[in-house]
């Protein structure tokens, strides 16, 4: 034990202390080596992560590197805070450091909201419920929990057939003025290019709309306009992506264009704080502009999930009716498989099914809004011998946000 080895991903030597084999609660040393399949746990290695490949330090396998782990996109998401207030903060923080490092698909950030706050991204929503519980459990940490959120996102998609131009935005604005104290006058003006990012298969441009996060851009010659001042522009730019998180219509992310700064005016009342009001108005009256109104406007779109469920002929009836009528599903397909003995499923959270009983599986598609809970239901309609698994395939355009669905949004 206590071989050297190297991160093939990173391309960082790393040194193993000790090779350990897992027996239920124990842990026991190996002896010798351990071979293809065994399952073995790593001490000592400080830049490994999930996902990469180890290989010898020496030997023809350097620079060898299996496939990564592909991670889909988090459609569930929830704010987190320490019980004890402030004083965990840093703890807190340290803890989702090491658990995201563990499991990738977990994504840990400020929240867009309330950037005091720690927003917590996943695959499901018992996915962050086992996260949660590991905060409270292996780092001595009990949390407080927000809403339950679901990624639901805007788009433009008339910038498809061609970029939307806002020339000569002005904000001008006079603060102040209160006991006899003089006005102080804010100003900016800004002309910004609209676009669709280009995405190609593979880069996030899953079904109608591309979904890769909005970002901006200032010219050259907008540049000019801020009198060569590289903080200015970049405060412009990160303002303008900060707005566009919030979206121009119901506030949610808006994804798929990119927004380039072409000119500016500046005087001697804009600031870098200036600049940072007038990205956000002008983000703003995106959704207002008559432009918009033969493109389609600004559109709300909604995560879509394929789910595959399981269960057995009896109960098929009852839950096709409750995927079509109460989770708004389109059924892509219903299969019957020969009976056999069912294992336990971890997404629907049931025990296996009785043995040789006939099952059949259906291939939907349901707005992920219609399945929280599911696995609660699914229990109930199938006598505790339904499975489903399900994960994210597209966002769909919806007219509006469901007053239901107002409490999921993020």
């Amino acid at each position: 034990t206590g071989g050297g080895g190297g991160g093939s991903g990173g391309g960082k030597a790393e040194r193993m202390t000790h090779l350990l084999r897992p027996f239920a609660d124990d842990l026991v040393p190996v002896e010798g080596s351990a071979g293809p399949g065994e399952t073995v746990i790593a001490v000592g290695l400080k830049g490994v992560g999930t996902g990469d490949t180890m290989v010898a330090h020496k030997g023809p396998l350097i620079g060898m590197v299996l496939a990564g782990i592909s991670i889909p996109r988090p459609v569930f998401a929830l704010t987190v805070e320490p019980e004890e207030g402030t004083t965990k903060a840093k703890a807190l923080s340290e803890a989702l450091a090491i658990m995201s490092r563990d499991d990738p698909s977990l994504i840990v950030g400020p929240d867009p909201e309330d950037e005091a706050l720690t927003l917590m991204q996943g695959m499901g929503e018992l996915h962050l419920e086992v996260a949660c519980s590991r905060l409270g459990t292996d780092f001595r940490l009990p949390v407080k929990t927000g809403r339950m959120r679901i990624a639901y996102r805007e788009a433009l998609p008339g910038l498809a057939q061609s970029p939307l131009v806002v020339d000569n935005f002005v904000y001008d604005r006079s603060f102040g003025g209160e006991d006899g104290k003089p006005l102080k006058r804010h100003f900016a003006g800004l002309s910004v290019e609209v676009r669709a990012l280009s995405e190609g298969k593979g880069s996030g441009g899953e079904g109608q709309f591309g979904m890769t996060p909005a970002r901006a851009t200032v010219s050259a010659e907008a540049l000019k306009g801020l009198n060569g001042s590289l903080e200015w522009a970049d405060a412009l730019r990160s303002a303008l992506e900060e707005a566009l998180r919030r979206g121009p219509r119901h506030g949610f992310p808006l994804v798929g264009c990119m927004v380039q700064v072409t000119n500016c005016a500046v005087d001697a009342d804009t600031s870098p704080g200036v600049l940072r009001a007038a990205a956000e108005a002008l983000v703003g009256r995106l959704g207002k502009r008559s432009e918009l109104a033969g493109r389609g406007g600004v559109v709300l779109l909604q995560p879509v999930m394929s789910v595959e469920v399981s269960v057995a002929e009896p109960h098929l009836g009852a839950v096709l009716s409750d995927l079509t009528v109460d989770r708004q599903a389109t059924i892509r397909s219903v299969e019957s498989t020969a009976g056999q003995s069912g294992g336990e499923n971890e997404s629907a959270g049931v025990a296996g099914d009785r043995a040789g009983a006939a099952r059949s599986v259906a291939l939907a598609d349901a707005p992920l809004a219609k399945l929280l809970g599911y696995a609660t239901a699914l229990r109930s309609l199938t006598s505790g011998e339904g499975q489903f698994s399900m994960q994210y395939a597209y966002h769909a355009e919806i007219d509006g946000l469901p007053q239901e669905d107002q409490r999921l949004a993020s």
